[in-house]
């Protein structure tokens, strides 16, 4: 299957719904449980991908669009959320979640052109240059 933007959207657009619809109206030890130190919940996987969605992909897409690879992308901070979300409720997580998903791929149909913008390259901290279709 070759990548097409229009279809990777299909399954982004439908991300929060889906772990609304897992995780809404759990009792906290379901929310909060994990498998041992050094090891995440649900709760933390939600934070996760709220930081993942304001510092990471989105970003790094204007970034290449815009800049190419003449600067290296911020470093994310993959445990950042860790330490954010005291006195949330998971229902807040996910309704933030579900708005800047929301908010982010209208914005990623308006400034990439998947005609020509995949083959744009980005400085990743780790990996050196990358592609926007990587």
């Amino acid at each position: 299957m070759n990548f097409q933007l229009e279809e990777a959207i299909e399954i982004l657009e439908r991300t929060p719904q889906t772990l609304s619809q897992l995780l809404t109206g759990l009792s906290n030890p379901w929310i909060s449980c994990d498998e041992g130190e050094d090891t995440w919940n649900a709760f933390d996987v939600v934070g996760h991908l709220i930081e993942g969605e304001k510092n990471n992909w989105l970003p790094r897409i204007k970034m290449i669009v815009t800049k190419g690879a003449t600067e290296t992308f911020p470093p994310f901070d993959r445990f950042s959320q860790l330490n954010q979300n005291d006195g949330k409720t998971i229902e807040q997580l996910l309704n933030e979640f579900a708005e800047i998903r929301r908010a982010n791929l209208k914005t990623l149909r308006q400034i990439l052109d998947p005609e020509t913008d995949f083959e744009q390259t980005g400085m990743h901290p780790e990996f050196g240059i990358v592609k926007l279709r990587e």
